[in-house]
């Protein structure tokens, strides 16, 4: 029986350029076509985990990370929303913007302020 010699390269590159298609794929952030999301580190959900205990005591009974399907146009995309038990909505919502952590009432929509840092923004929350 006669073996089939495929130690030409030439030959076997014909072969994969038969079984093989190009898919292209649109263009992502990484290449500078959109900006991306702002989100949460790990190190601001563990300061959130310290401070439960503390925000509890103040009367706030939750402060759940809450992801969003769509961006909006300040391309926040997760939010740390605050809860009272006499509440079903939140009481107050931060999020991550290019300027720093925003707070703000829920019920008003007012803003409470823009701070530096998710640590300053809960030592606000605890004397408000």
């Amino acid at each position: 029986m006669a073996q089939l010699d495929v130690s030409d390269t030439a030959w076997a590159g014909n072969i994969a350029a038969l079984r093989s298609r190009v898919i292209r794929l649109p263009a992502t952030a990484r290449q500078g076509s959109a900006p991306q999301p702002r989100l949460f580190t790990m190190r601001d959900r563990m300061l959130v985990g310290e401070y439960r205990p503390r925000a509890h005591e103040a009367g706030f009974t939750r402060l759940n990370f809450e992801r969003s399907c769509v961006i909006d146009a300040s391309h926040t995309r997760e939010y740390l929303l605050i809860y009272t038990a006499d509440s079903a909505w939140a009481r107050y919502g931060v999020s991550v913007g290019r300027k720093g952590y925003k707070m703000w009432e829920t019920a008003r929509g007012g803003t409470v302020g823009v701070f530096s840092s998710l640590q300053a923004a809960l030592d606000t929350l605890l004397t408000v």
